[in-house]
């Protein structure tokens, strides 16, 4: 329990911090906002400083979760941008913007929370969205490549008013998703192709 080190990175323009993962190497990512930005910082295992980069643009933007890819960065969020959109981006190796992806529709808000690697190396993703058909929020899963190009996706409805996000998701040894979702005890499966299965608790 004893302290190694702590530092600060408010001159980096960092106030925020939601997301921090290792590296391979042992480099450090956090992940953060500030000002309605969204700021990675990479810093060596003894918290130096290596690079520092702000991604955003003029709306509120918020940064749900990171993983890797080999030594590049994967990143979602949503930013409040009418209605709200999600994205879904790549940041390369040395801090370099590499490609964004917007997600949801043009009627209807959409908040990625999670977002993990497969062992095929590519990325599912989690979160809530609007549902015209059904009036109301629903739990969703999308798979796609480190290139963005999407596989698949899958949404789970329960009615007009309904507001239930997927919050995490776990993959099993058989290349199977598990996403718990909030608001209503729900956790639904997937096979690696999108076909699903849910049980309410």
């Amino acid at each position: 329990g004893t302290v190694l080190w702590a530092k600060t990175f408010i001159n980096s323009g960092f106030q925020n911090t939601t997301r921090i993962k290792e590296f391979p190497n042992g480099d450090i990512l956090m992940g953060g906002e500030s000002g309605g930005d969204i700021v990675l910082l990479k810093l060596t295992s003894n918290g130096n400083l290596i690079w520092s980069v702000q991604v955003g643009n003029q709306y509120q933007n918020s940064l749900s979760d990171v993983d890797l890819y080999s030594s590049d960065i994967m990143i979602c969020g949503f930013t409040n941008a009418l209605p709200g959109a999600g994205f879904v981006g790549r940041i390369s190796a040395n801090g370099s913007f590499v490609w964004a992806s917007e997600m949801g529709n043009f009627d209807g808000r959409c908040e990625p929370s999670a977002i993990v690697k497969t062992p095929d190396q590519k990325f599912v993703i989690t979160g809530t969205q609007w549902d015209t058909a059904i009036g109301g929020f629903c739990p969703f899963l999308k798979k796609f490549d480190a290139f963005g190009s999407e596989d698949w996706h899958v949404f789970h409805g329960f009615g007009s008013g309904t507001r239930i996000a997927g919050a995490d998701i776990v993959i099993n040894p058989n290349s199977t998703f598990f996403v718990g979702c909030r608001e209503i005890g729900l956790i639904f499966q997937t096979d690696q192709f999108g076909s699903t299965g849910c049980m309410e608790m």
